[in-house]
C-alpha cells in the first residue's frame, strides 16, 4: 500500500532495477568478515580505526563540484552549497509534507509495512521513509531528480542509487534529536554495505538554525572508522571515542537557508539537538551508494532492516551521462 493515499502511482518502472541483489529474505546469517576486515564492529572492543577507502574517489567527472569543493569536502567529509533548488520547489515540498502530517493520525513505527516513524509517545510525525518512490510527490521528483544525483556520482565515481531516503520532519517545538553516530557503521554492519563509497545529499527544506537542531558534525571524523561495542540496536559509539575527534576536530553546526544543499560523507560522526523553536526544520536526506558497492549480507546482525530502510531489492539507478 502506498504511503501517500488519494494521490499515489507506481514510480517509472524506468528508473528502477528489481530483483534481488545481494542477500534477501528475512534472516540471513551474518556475512563473515574477511581477516583484514578494517571495519570490524559491535564485538568486545571501541576505538578509533584508519579508513583506508577514499573519501572522494578517482573518476572523471569535473561537474558539478569544483575542484576547490572537492577538497574541502575530502578534508573535512562534507560541504555546504547555497541556493542549490529553486524556491517553487521548495514550496511545493512543503506544502506537500503540510498536508501528508495532516493525513497521518495514527501513531506508528518502523517496520515491515510502515514507512514512517513518530515522536515517541505521541502521533507526531518525526521521519517518512522510502520517499523517493513516488511519482506524483515534489519530495520524490527533487530526491532522483539531476539536481541531486549529479553530486553522488561525482564523489563516488559512476553510477548511483539510492540506500535509503527520507524527510526528518524536526517539527516545531516537539522534534526530538539523533545521538552521535556515523551511517556507515549502521550501514556495514546491519546492512551489508562493504565500504564507505556512499554519501548523503540533504536538502534544506526550512531554515536549519542551531536554535531549531541544525546537524551537528564533526569536520574530520570521517577519517576514522568508529567500532561500536557490543550487540547494539543504534550502532552508539563509545561516549570516550565521540568525545576524542570532537576534541581533536572541533564541532560545526550545518546551519543554512531552505534551498541550500549539505553533502556528507557515511563515515561522518553527526547528531542533532531537539527542536524546541517555534520553527520547524524540515530536511530532505538522500542516502546515494555506489552501483558497484551494492549490499551483501550484514556484516554484523542476523536479520535483513526492512527495504524502505535500506533498499537492496527494489533499486533506483542512476547512470552517468554518456559522454559526460
Amino acid at each position: 500500500e502506498s504511503l501517500f493515499p488519494s494521490t499515489s502511482r507506481a514510480a517509472p518502472e524506468s528508473l528502477y532495477v528489481v530483483g534481488p541483489i545481494g542477500a534477501s529474505g528475512s534472516g540471513p546469517e551474518p556475512s563473515p568478515p574477511p581477516a583484514s576486515e578494517p571495519y570490524a564492529t559491535r564485538g568486545g572492543e571501541s576505538g578509533l580505526v584508519p579508513r583506508p577507502d577514499p573519501v572522494v574517489w578517482p573518476g572523471h567527472l569535473t561537474k558539478p563540484l569544483s575542484q576547490a569543493l572537492l577538497n574541502a569536502y575530502e578534508e573535512q567529509g562534507f560541504c555546504i552549497l547555497r541556493a542549490v533548488v529553486p524556491k517553487e520547489q521548495i514550496e511545493a515540498s512543503r506544502k506537500f509534507l503540510d498536508e501528508f502530517v495532516k493525513s497521518v493520525s495514527e501513531p506508528s513505527k518502523v517496520d515491515a509495512g510502515c514507512r514512517y516513524v513518530t515522536e515517541a509517545g505521541s502521533s507526531a510525525l518525526r521521519s517518512v521513509f522510502a520517499i523517493h518512490e513516488d511519482a506524483n510527490s515534489p519530495v520524490a521528483e527533487l530526491a532522483t531528480s539531476p539536481l541531486i544525483t549529479q553530486f553522488a556520482q561525482q564523489i563516488l565515481a559512476g553510477d548511483v542509487y539510492i540506500h535509503q531516503s527520507r524527510v526528518n520532519l524536526q517539527s516545531a517545538f516537539k522534534g526530538a534529536g539523533f545521538s552521535w553516530h556515523s551511517d556507515f557503521e549502521t550501514w556495514h554492519a546491519e546492512d551489508g554495505m562493504p565500504r564507505p563509497r556512499s554519501a548523503s545529499v540533504v536538502v534544506y527544506l526550512d531554515k536549519n538554525v542551531e536554535s531549531n537542531g541544525a546537524l551537528m558534525v564533526v569536520p574530520g571524523s570521517h577519517k576514522s572508522f568508529i567500532r561500536c561495542p557490543g550487540r547494539q540496536t543504534y550502532g552508539t559509539p563509545a561516549d570516550e571515542d565521540i568525545r576524542a575527534l570532537a576534541d581533536k576536530h572541533g564541532i560545526r553546526h550545518c546551519v543554512g537557508e531552505a534551498g541550500d544543499v549539505l553533502i556528507f560523507d557515511s563515515n561522518l560522526l553527526h547528531a542533532s539537538c531537539g527542536n524546541r523553536s517555534p520553527w520547524h526544520r524540515r530536511n530532505l536526506f538522500v542516502a546515494f551508494n555506489s552501483w558497484e558497492n551494492r549490499l551483501q549480507s550484514p556484516f554484523y546482525a542476523e536479520a535483513l532492516r526492512p527495504e524502505h530502510v535500506a533498499h537492496r531489492d527494489r533499486l533506483a539507478r542512476f547512470a552517468v551521462a554518456e559522454g559526460v
